[in-house]
């Protein structure tokens, strides 16, 4: 699709952390789900496919620290985390009468079917990561935007786009508004990690960064406003 038109895209990857899910006392809130059901369901109303990553940090959050788990342990709990988020979102879309699916990288039998490239209309889920461990969300989105033949693959992010710094800790960090991959590697910015960065850059896969905690900002950027930042 074309970037400058105004015209909303027919099929978009988010992907939405597991914070996302969470408030300051609960991994996972009735808030917290309510606010992504009024950004996404927006979106669907408008006839745009979305295919929707989920993560799992509000759940497994700190895993990192945890000694007695190597990487592949941490990374089998994560996408299990990640099916949790995914049936709660599955389910809440459900009962809101969306047309949706879900899928995982990691099947759960009788629960959450794995993800073959099935075609979908309205809404598809997607947890379980890539079903394969060392392998990040972030990878998993993209390889999904890839599948389902996205548009463009969407960060949902608590920052207004792609900055030089962390702009809560600095607030003189540089704010960049389009890039392109390469400029993007060269300045050590902390978009995705490099596997699903280079996965993207391979294939021309846009990808935006929008802070998906301002009120309707992904509506906004689907219909064709020019908010966060692109790299393409």
């Amino acid at each position: 699709m074309n970037l400058e038109s105004d015209k909303p895209f027919s099929t978009i990857l988010l992907k939405i952390s597991g914070e996302a899910f969470s408030d300051k006392e609960k991994a996972i809130s009735q808030e917290g789900l309510d606010y992504i059901l009024g950004e996404i369901i927006p979106v669907y109303e408008m006839g745009v496919r979305i295919g929707v990553v989920v993560g799992g940090g509000n759940i497994i959050r700190g895993a990192k620290s945890f000694t007695s788990l190597d990487r592949e342990g941490m990374d089998y709990a994560g996408m299990m985390a990640t099916n949790i988020n995914g049936l709660l979102l599955y389910h809440s879309l459900l009962h809101r009468g969306v047309d949706v699916s879900v899928f995982s990288g990691l099947e759960v039998r009788d629960v959450i079917p794995q993800y073959r490239g099935e075609h979908f209309r309205g809404i598809a889920v997607f947890c379980g990561g890539t079903g394969r461990p060392f392998f990040t969300t972030d990878t998993a989105a993209v390889l999904r935007a890839l599948q389902i033949k996205a548009d463009i693959l969407v960060k949902a992010t608590k920052v207004d786009g792609v900055y030089s710094e962390d702009p809560e800790k600095n607030p003189e960090a540089e704010f960049f508004p389009e890039l392109s991959y390469k400029e993007a590697i060269d300045k050590g910015l902390k978009i995705m990690d490099l596997t699903a960065f280079s996965l993207a850059m391979e294939h021309k896969l846009p990808i935006s960064v929008i802070n998906f905690f301002k009120a309707g900002s992904l509506r906004r950027f689907v219909s064709g406003e020019r908010i966060g930042s692109i790299i393409k």
